[in-house]
């Protein structure tokens, strides 16, 4: 059986991995199955550091200022709890992410650039970003038809996730749009689906990327009931189309475009919201 990403090369002839990435056939792997587990672990390292840092940028703000330990204790607590510390451990971890799979691949003998990031045609680029419109038209469509207690706990737990100021709206954008797009990118299409998708059939290894990239947003943990299900459900296809657009366009650039324009129309409400007359 034919599966993607795999097939017979002879010794110094140059394999396409089905437009993936195009590498010397007796080179190392760009992609192993430790990275799996490799690069979350080392931007969750890298996030505490950076956290680690600015905790004791911070404690040393408050010595400088004479504040009383329980004070300073009272203000790491109130600093924990805030959107800016919410914000930043998104940043620092998707930045992270993105530093560790190029730092692997880097050790390998190859670029970032060369493996995912294949130019792609103004016309896929386009269609990818109106299948991301699209998907998202159909999640809001049935979070609607959610009942309204249903609607009301989603909104209760995303609180911390929507802005209440421009500020906050131009932080979470480059998150939303521009960071977790490119990071999730890289880590689920680039990684999971390319390592599985050596040893199995396509279809399969699109699934258990999708399942895996559906759960690990926790969803499903955290929105007991119908809530849950759609988002997880919603995330597992678009999982899925990911798969799909990366594969045929031989570039990680198409998935990113589905990802940022899809993550982009759910923002729009929020953004919406904080223009005059946008409160209801």
């Amino acid at each position: 059986m034919e599966r993607w990403g795999l097939r017979a090369v002879k010794r110094g002839e140059r394999e396409t991995d089905d437009g993936f990435h195009d590498v010397l056939a007796d080179t190392p792997p760009a992609r192993r199955w430790m990275d799996i587990l490799l690069v979350p672990g080392l931007a969750l390292a890298g996030t505490v550091i950076a956290g680690a840092a600015a905790g004791l940028f911070v404690v040393a703000g408050a010595l400088l200022r004479g504040l009383s330990g329980n004070e300073i204790l009272f203000l790491i607590e109130t600093w924990r709890s805030s959107t800016a510390f919410l914000y930043g451990v998104q940043i620092a971890f998707y930045a992270a992410s993105v530093a560790a799979a190029a730092f692997l691949l880097r050790w390998r003998g190859y670029r970032m650039r060369r493996i995912y990031f294949r130019p792609l045609h103004p016309l896929f680029l386009g269609a990818a970003i109106a299948t991301g419109v699209i998907l998202s038209a159909l999640v809001m469509v049935l979070l609607l038809a959610l009942p309204p207690e249903t609607q009301q706990q989603l909104m209760e737990q995303n609180d911390l996730l929507t802005p209440k100021g421009m500020g906050e709206a131009v932080t979470l954008f480059a998150i939303a749009v521009v960071l977790a797009p490119v990071a999730e990118e890289i880590y689920f299409r680039g990684i999971v689906l390319g390592v599985l998708g050596r040893s199995m059939p396509f279809a399969v290894a699109a699934g258990l990327s999708a399942a895996f990239f559906s759960l690990s947003h926790g969803h499903l943990f955290n929105a007991a009931g119908a809530g849950g299900w759609v988002l997880t459900g919603g995330i597992f296809v678009l999982g899925g189309v990911l798969a799909i657009a990366a594969r045929r366009a031989g570039s990680l650039r198409a998935s990113i475009a589905v990802h940022a324009s899809y993550n982009f129309c759910l923002f729009v409400p929020s953004l919406v919201s904080l223009l005059p007359g946008g409160h209801t």
